[in-house]
């Protein structure tokens, strides 16, 4: 059986026509945050060689003081047309919810579909079901939205762990069914479980019913994100989650989540290999790979 059968086409990216922000920096501090890391390669080096403990300050900052993008916030228009994925460096919070909004209204204001990604601040959510979407949902120009809530587990010490200042795996949950529930005009709520974690598998069980696609994938960058790792999560890795994005593991938990019900919905990231071609290259420690490092068809 092939285990990557009927998973669908692979998306082109979060945003298939471009991402767009207006804050640099999240208070969810994700421990495994691919845009954190990318900020850390933009620090003066001068600054790093004289002093190599900026990296770790710059890393705590990226957690605790978002910035706040005046230039995109002052635009007056908004030029790119498609699917916009909209945040990509930051969430959307009771902090910062009407700053967002007036981005978000920018963009599909110029006739763009949005991908709002979150992990569902339930004071955000709240306000963008109750206040922003109802006000634009039977506008001519309003071409719909997407939410998708990311979560790759339930389990609240994992989540804490990886996701220490993130809303509670229980918050999301509260949120897909306040979307749903809200039945508004164009718009839908997919989930992502990108870094889906050990008990992926009951996270799609438990929202599948719910979304209109899940996709999975794996933690990613971790040769460059473990310098920034405390001792905990070093610790995690190697005894939960480096043989689980293994090929074997990763061919085994596909298998398992492909045999639910509801798994026409499953989706793969591109980060997920998916033939004989594509390697699991950066995943694992260069010592600790495998000879064979590809999920191959059966």
């Amino acid at each position: 059986m092939n285990p990557t059968k009927n998973l669908g086409a692979k998306e082109k990216g979060w945003g298939d026509d471009g991402t767009e922000n207006c804050y640099s920096g999240c208070t969810n501090a994700c421990n495994y945050c691919y845009a954190r890391l990318k900020a850390m390669r933009f620090l003066p080096k001068h600054l790093v060689a004289a002093n190599p403990e900026v990296l770790d300050m710059a890393w705590e900052a990226w957690g605790t003081h978002p910035v706040v993008n005046w230039k995109q916030l002052q635009r007056k228009s908004y030029p790119r047309k498609g699917t916009i994925m909209f945040p990509s460096t930051h969430d959307i919070t009771d902090k910062n919810v009407v700053e967002c909004e007036r981005f978000l209204l920018k963009v599909l204001e110029a006739g763009n579909r949005v991908r709002l990604v979150t992990k569902a601040d339930p004071s955000a959510i709240n306000y963008l079901l109750e206040n922003t979407l109802p006000r634009i949902q039977h506008k001519a120009w309003f071409k719909g939205v997407e939410f998708r809530i990311t979560g790759g587990t339930l389990d609240k010490k994992t989540y804490k762990l990886w996701e220490p200042k993130a809303p509670s795996p229980n918050d999301r949950r509260v949120a897909l069914l306040k979307i749903n529930d809200a039945n508004l005009n164009k718009v839908i709520v997919s989930w992502s479980a990108e870094p889906g974690f050990p008990d992926v598998a009951t996270v799609f069980k438990e929202v599948a019913s719910y979304v209109t696609t899940f996709w999975f994938g794996p933690m990613n960058h971790v040769e460059q994100l473990k310098k920034f790792w405390s001792e905990a999560c070093w610790s995690y890795y190697l005894t939960n989650l480096r043989q689980f994005y293994s090929p074997d593991g990763l061919r085994e938990i596909v298998k398992v989540l492909q045999a639910q019900d509801h798994d026409k919905k499953l989706r793969l990231k591109s980060t997920v290999p998916q033939s004989r071609s594509q390697s699991l290259k950066g995943f694992l420690k260069p010592n600790e790979r495998e000879k064979d490092q590809i999920i191959q068809r059966d």
